[in-house]
């Protein structure tokens, strides 16, 4: 299985079976080794290395932490919008 980045954040694993259907379209790609997550929102691209975001989390701690930053955002923004119309 290999990672295919297509910007510094966004990777997707895949597997071909045929190294030449691989995306020619992917700016970096990586083999993940035996005991890597293919969890593809733990990792970023960094100078052209690749970075596990999260290290010494376990995959659902990750999804954990992805979770709640995201109702976070959501809470500011609706707090955002709400006091704009308030005014």
């Amino acid at each position: 299985m290999k990672l295919f980045f297509f910007s510094p954040t966004n990777a997707v694993a895949m597997d071909f079976a045929n190294p030449a259907d691989e995306p020619a379209d992917a700016i970096a790609s990586f083999e993940l080794q035996a005991g890597m997550s293919t969890l593809e929102l733990r990792y970023k691209l960094e100078d052209g290395q690749l970075v596990d975001a999260f290290p010494g989390k376990t995959d659902d701690q990750v999804i954990a932490e992805i979770q709640q930053a995201e109702v976070a955002a959501a809470a500011s923004k609706a707090a955002e919008v709400a006091a704009a119309n308030a005014q």
